[in-house]
């Protein structure tokens, strides 16, 4: 039996972060482990609430992080290493999945990993003829129609998860006509990888235990009883290929457990006959991963350098830039955005009566289109906002509105779907009040997955169950709690207020200055501004 087939119901339980930004340590728990039989049938949500710098989009950056390495991608040095706590050697995460079989048992996969910027020796290779060509890469596994790539800020132009690449008979051939030599440059080093597993996996019951350790100097991995069971065909062969493949993933930025390598490995062991579940599980969160892990947050919204509005579908996404209300997209890109058009229209006649969205391709190409189309082939999209007989390029519509319309995929996304989780920074963001608890209410209500958000706005908390709020603290050695001894007829806004006034948890809530210092501090900034 091809265990890749099977993709049982999954969401993430807890996050646990060691040195990101101002968090020395925080843990965030989700309600599916107070609740894991509701998991299919109702939302999963939770709110993110706290003063300004306290840690709110640094969870979303982390599950950001996560997810690329998961997918298997490089992380650029640029965009993550400023989540590494400044003056602290390496950053930690642990992150664990709850999953649900079909006969409502339960088994939970913890991942772990460490983060640092390191000195590593890279070849700088002098070739005295052509450039090596690459060859064709090949999709391999089921599922790799879903994981086709991202289109959205500046990601690479294929993500997909079972993606294999190399280097072509023509590139080999000419490894001669080199000259290596090595440089030291810093990268962003992942490296101390450890999946745990517990609870019932492919009917046997499993301890709270390591099943993939990567920490080990000897051996690419521990314990070594699990060697045959993740690679059964040809075992010592693939350890020695792992000893490689490790040490390639250490100077690249990318994880090593989930690298196109790995990926290839185990499925060269299905190709063979190999019964390997344990395979078939590091397969299955690398898919989890790039189909349903969605995330809004400052990185996607500000990484290029145009910013974009995303418009999603479940395998692909497409940026928008804001400069021109434009995207280069190929088929499946202009297919991506009519799916994703299409759906958004729906829900905004329901909550901007009168506005739509249509896209246009663009038949003149001036100069500037012509050089981009070289990089990226296919057709200009014009997306614009129609209200009746009124048509302008949806950049030039409010922040509110395009914020909202980044955010409405994600949540319908998540919405329907009880496997997926959507994490949106700033949900808030220009949007009214009212109709921003009116939507998280019928989440709450109706929706199927899991929702994790930051705000400002406390309007979601005379909403919403308490249950589904988390608040930052003053204390980055615990960043984040839930709140205590509150009634439950109390109104949590009311609440919430009170208590960073009173000072009545365990943790400060609201590192705050006197009103008369505040006023000071204004006039003096006034008179040195005038």
């Amino acid at each position: 039996m091809d265990n890749r087939n099977f993709i049982p119901r999954a969401r993430i339980e807890k996050i646990h972060l060691v040195n990101f930004k101002g968090v020395s340590n925080g843990v965030v728990e989700f309600n599916c482990l107070k609740n894991p039989k509701e998991k299919d049938i109702q939302s999963d949500i939770l709110g993110i609430y706290g003063q300004n710098g306290s840690g709110k989009t640094t969870l979303l950056e982390a599950l950001h992080l996560a997810k690329l390495l998961m997918m298997g991608r490089k992380v650029p040095i640029d965009k993550f290493s400023g989540l590494i706590t400044q003056g602290a050697e390496s950053a930690r995460m642990e992150i664990v999945f709850q999953f649900m079989n079909p006969d409502e048992t339960l088994f939970k996969v913890e991942y772990g990993f460490s983060l640092a910027i390191k000195d590593v020796p890279v070849e700088s290779t002098d070739v005295t003829g052509p450039y090596p060509s690459l060859s064709s890469a090949a999709l391999v596994g089921a599922g790799a129609a879903a994981l086709v790539a991202l289109s959205i800020v500046g990601s690479p132009a294929v993500a997909a998860s079972t993606m294999v690449g190399g280097i072509g008979a023509a590139g080999m051939k000419q490894a001669a006509n080199k000259t290596s030599k090595y440089k030291t440059v810093k990268k962003l080093t992942v490296y101390d990888e450890v999946i745990s597993l517990s609870g019932y996996f492919n009917s046997i019951e499993y301890r709270l235990a390591p099943i993939f350790d990567a920490r080990s100097k000897e051996t690419p991995f521990v314990p070594k009883a699990k060697h045959a069971e993740f690679f059964p065909k040809k075992t010592n062969s693939a350890i020695k290929d792992l000893e490689r493949f490790k040490q390639r993933a250490s100077i690249s930025s990318k994880s090593f457990v989930f690298s196109d390598d790995v990926i290839q490995l185990i499925n060269e062991q299905f190709a063979q006959g190999g019964e390997t579940p344990l395979g078939a599980l590091i397969w299955q969160l690398r898919i989890q991963a790039t189909n349903s892990i969605r995330i809004l947050d400052s990185i996607i919204l500000g990484a290029s350098r145009d910013q974009i509005v995303p418009i999603y579908t479940a395998h692909r996404g497409v940026g928008i830039k804001l400069s021109d209300s434009t995207a280069f997209v190929d088929e499946d890109g202009v297919e991506t955005l009519r799916a994703g058009i299409k759906g958004l229209n729906i829900i905004l006649d329901q909550l901007i009566p009168g506005l739509s969205l249509e896209a246009v391709e663009q038949i003149d190409v001036d100069v500037a289109d012509s050089s981009m189309k070289q990089m990226s082939p296919g057709k200009k999209i014009v997306v614009y906002s129609v209200r009746g007989d009124s048509r302008i390029p949806l950049a030039q519509e409010s922040t509110g509105i395009l914020h909202l319309i980044s955010s409405l995929g994600l949540i319908s996304y998540a919405f329907a779907n009880p496997c997926v989780t959507v994490a949106i920074d700033e949900i808030d963001a220009g949007v009214y009040e009212y109709l921003l608890g009116e939507l998280l209410l019928i989440f709450e209500e109706y929706g199927r997955g899991q929702l994790l958000f930051t705000c400002h706005n406390l309007r979601p908390m005379e909403v919403l169950d308490r249950k589904f709020m988390c608040f930052t603290t003053t204390n980055p050695d615990n960043r984040y709690i839930k709140l205590k001894s509150i009634r439950k007829e109390k109104n949590l806004r009311e609440a919430y207020l009170k208590e960073i006034i009173n000072c009545g948890q365990d943790e400060e809530l609201y590192l705050s200055a006197k009103h008369g210092k505040i006023a000071a501090a204004l006039q003096k900034a006034g008179e040195i501004l005038a």
